[in-house]
């Protein structure tokens, strides 16, 4: 996947499947990302639990409110309003468009991608509003471009992502990479070396280990 494009920089992420499990009428995916950022890279943990040929959830994750969102019937639009502490009032609108539409990246072409508008709100003395585009794909379950304009202040920030390849590793592979680039975010110092320390012992609580 490529992270969003901008003048100040760009870089490619990576999420793996680390465990996918059944419970009951349930599955669940443990997901680990792997980020980049200024002179290293940052690792997050997360999870998607979904209904089979149902909605999915996600709990600590970047894309976790797509994943409801984009199981909603074409033409949708969902709403959402809260108060956010310290900030005010927050929206967020979600609008699917009436007809799948068909998305060339570097990953292949998806012809059956649902297009998502999401605008957001957050009012208060600092006002942030953005207003993001996504395609995403049913089958694949995952979104396959993303774009998306910031409005904070007197600014503007535009970025857009795409996904560039998918496919299925070993997890010995996967595990020995996810403990390499915890050893560039602890290489960061604080606060990402705490971090990093905090998510190896849950990896290893859950019985992966790095390679000897």
């Amino acid at each position: 996947m490529v992270l969003p494009q901008a003048r100040y920089w760009s870089g490619v992420a990576a999420v793996y499947v680390l465990k996918a499990e059944r419970w009951g009428d349930y599955e669940l995916d443990l997901l680990v990302s792997n980020w980049p950022v200024e002179g290293g890279r940052v690792v997050r943990l997360g999870a998607v639990v979904r209904q089979p040929c149902g909605t999915m959830r996600g709990f600590g994750f970047l894309y976790s409110d797509i994943y409801r969102w984009a199981f909603n019937p074409p033409g949708s639009v969902i709403e959402h309003s809260w108060h956010a502490k310290g900030m005010g009032q927050a929206t967020i609108e979600v609008e699917l468009a009436p007809q799948p539409v068909e998305v060339e990246v570097p990953a292949g072409v998806f012809p059956e991608c649902v297009r998502l508008t999401r605008r957001s709100r957050t009012g208060g003395e600092l006002v942030v509003a953005e207003e993001e585009t996504i395609w995403f794909d049913r089958l694949l379950g995952w979104p396959v471009r993303m774009r998306s304009t910031l409005y904070y202040q007197d600014r503007i920030y535009f970025s857009e992502s795409q996904l560039v390849s998918y496919g299925v590793l070993p997890l010995a592979e996967i595990v020995a990479r996810v403990f390499a680039a915890l050893d560039e975010m602890e290489a960061l110092g604080d606060p990402f070396s705490e971090t990093a320390q905090g998510l190896r012992g849950q990896l290893l609580s859950l019985g992966f280990s790095p390679p000897e």
